[in-house]
This record gives C-alpha cells, sequence and structure tokens, in this order.
C-alpha cells in the first residue's frame, strides 16, 4: 500500500465504527418526542403578512382562486 491507502484506510477506521460495536446509548426518537410533546408554535408576523397578501391577491383577481387549485 502507498502513502494516500494508508491515510484512506486511517480515516475510514476514525470515522466508521467497527462490526459488531453496539449502537450509540443515545438515539433520535426521544428527542423529536420531547420537541412534539412540547405543543406547537404560533404563527409569527410575517406568517399573518403572507396570509394576507394571498387573501388580497384572491379577493382583487378571484380567478387566481382557480390557477391555485388547479395546480394542486
Amino acid at each position: 500500500m502507498n502513502k494516500g491507502d494508508r491515510e484512506l484506510v486511517a480515516l475510514l477506521r476514525e470515522t466508521l465504527p467497527a462490526v459488531g460495536e453496539p449502537p450509540p446509548p443515545v438515539g433520535l426518537w426521544p428527542h423529536l418526542e420531547q420537541r412534539l410533546g412540547a405543543g406547537r408554535s404560533r404563527p409569527g408576523r410575517l406568517d399573518w403578512l403572507l396570509a394576507g397578501l394571498v387573501a388580497a391577491l384572491f379577493a382583487c383577481f378571484p380567478e387566481a382562486v382557480l390557477l391555485v387549485l388547479y395546480h394542486f
């Protein structure tokens, strides 16, 4: 093996776990359950602004509603 191959093997051994090694003790599922149990966040000002702009667009151009529904 040349020097580049040895460096590649060393990097792979550092980053990849050995076969038969137990999985990490902490998974992502408990963190996800905690975030889901925290409740929903309220919409911010930007969300209300965008909703108002869309409502104004539909009020000014009613045919835009059919165009949007066509694309869904």
